[in-house]
């Protein structure tokens, strides 16, 4: 049979657990704040290329084999 003394300590460490948790959770990531605060950074200029509109075929000689 376990102990009154065993549950309570039990009980005890799993409220401080709960408690830790949950202000682990308000809290938010670790310098999550300051992340959101600055934004994001500008995107690169970047080259793109024309599209190309043209009929294609789905196979040329097909024999069969691989």
């Amino acid at each position: 049979m376990v102990s009154r003394k065993r549950i309570a300590v039990l009980v005890v460490f799993a409220a401080v657990l709960a408690a830790g948790g949950g202000y682990a959770l308000t809290r938010g990531p670790a310098g999550g704040n300051v992340a959101m605060a600055q934004g994001a950074p500008a995107a690169p200029p970047v080259e793109v290329a024309e599209v190309v509109n043209k009929a294609i075929v789905d196979w040329q000689r097909y024999s069969g084999r691989l």
